[in-house]
């Protein structure tokens, strides 16, 4: 057994790496699903799936859903919106890798001040809506025939 000493600066040890890994140390899954997007991108594009939407509109839209999420008061509309504008699932790899890691002002993210709330496009519908318009939000792709979900 170990002394009581080598106890607690195991203990006090343990909470630190937590505490850095869990609110300092970068998030590598968001970077992670961006990648992910870009790799699938480029495998529908080996099968002839390209976006229908070019840079500057992915980029339009991606401004135009951190608008959505910035501050309090999500606005829901603009984002069914931009989703109900994609039109296959090239579209929305393309959205979620010009989205890429975005900031915005959160409302109450955990606490009773604001704060800025950093992540992928996924991190930030999850962030900011409910399961019900996240529903919305997937059955707006599959009715556009995109097999894509968050």
């Amino acid at each position: 057994t170990l002394p009581p000493l080598a106890k607690n600066v195991l203990v006090i040890g343990g909470v630190a790496a937590a505490a850095y890994f869990l609110f300092i140390s970068p998030d590598k899954s968001q970077q992670q699903l961006v990648d992910a997007a870009g790799t699938g991108l480029n495998d529908l594009a080996q099968q002839g799936i390209t976006p229908t939407i070019s840079n500057a509109v992915a980029e339009s839209y991606a401004s135009s859903l951190t608008a959505a999420f910035d501050g309090c008061g999500t606005d829901e509309d603009a984002i069914l919106n931009v989703f109900s504008q994609l039109r296959n699932d090239a579209d929305v790899y393309k959205l979620i890798s010009v989205y890429g890691i975005r900031s915005y002002q959160g409302c109450f993210e955990g606490s009773i001040f604001t704060e800025d709330v950093t992540g992928n496009l996924s991190k930030a519908l999850y962030s900011e809506l409910s399961a019900g318009y996240i529903a919305d939000i997937n059955n707006i792709l599959s009715s556009n025939g995109i097999s894509y979900q968050f």
